[in-house]
């Protein structure tokens, strides 16, 4: 069945080479890069509003403390996923497809991945009495006044989690590249279907933008909810 599907693929990916269509692009140029940038602002937007919206609010500087944390998670997970995107590279497997499969498993398996994983260094660094070993550890607690001393010491956790998170999402993908090809390929299978005879418009509208745009919104907003700090 997995084989048969990407036969069809391939015959599918070749038309559209030989007719010269567009096709999805990641990392290929310029405006690949800035549209990344463009979907990351909006979803911080998003972020921001949420924050405004908030009760009781965070200051300015522990919002903007407990966002650098995302931000910089972000920029790795963006490394990261440019490296694996090629290292993955398959004929097997459009660029739509893959980006598509990336980006979700990104926000949604890899951010359980670093939650759970986050909760493990918590419960590492908490003493015998449950108080916790050094307040710079409390993530989301900078102190009173917030110091920078806490802040480093939590986005070099969360970096490391985030990078180590990551690592683990990539040997998944590796070990079971080709089922979860196929079943990306399946589930845009109707978008692919409509480019061929239409063109790939309409396919990058919703891979590149639409899809990342919620995907990222959810990201954030989730993992702003496990970043701050919690009194509990």
């Amino acid at each position: 069945m997995l084989e048969q599907h990407l036969h069809l693929r391939d015959m599918k990916l070749a038309a559209a080479s030989t007719r010269g269509d567009l096709e999805c692009t990641v990392f290929a140029d310029s405006f690949d890069f800035a549209m990344q940038g463009v979907l990351f602002f909006m979803a911080f937007t998003v972020l921001v509003i949420s924050w405004r919206l908030e009760k009781p609010r965070r200051s300015v500087l522990v919002f903007t403390f407990d966002a650098s944390k995302q931000g910089a998670g972000f920029g790795v997970c963006h490394l990261c996923n440019m490296f694996f995107s090629i290292l993955f590279k398959t004929p097997n497997i459009s660029q739509c497809v893959w980006y598509f499969v990336n980006i979700t498993l990104d926000c949604t398996v890899r951010v359980w991945i670093a939650y759970r994983l986050l909760l493990l260094v918590k419960k590492q660094i908490v003493s015998r009495n449950g108080r916790i070993v050094g307040t710079e550890y409390d993530f989301g607690y900078y102190g009173h006044p917030p110091q920078l001393s806490h802040w480093k010491v939590q986005i070099y956790i969360w970096i490391t989690i985030v990078t180590t998170s990551r690592l683990i999402m990539a040997v998944i993908i590796r070990l079971f590249i080709t089922p979860i090809g196929a079943i990306g390929g399946i589930l845009l299978a109707p978008l692919e279907s409509y480019s061929q005879t239409h063109g790939h418009q309409l396919e990058l509208v919703v891979v590149m933008v639409v899809l990342p745009f919620l995907l990222n919104i959810t990201q954030l907003l989730v993992q702003d909810s496990f970043l701050k700090h919690s009194e509990e």
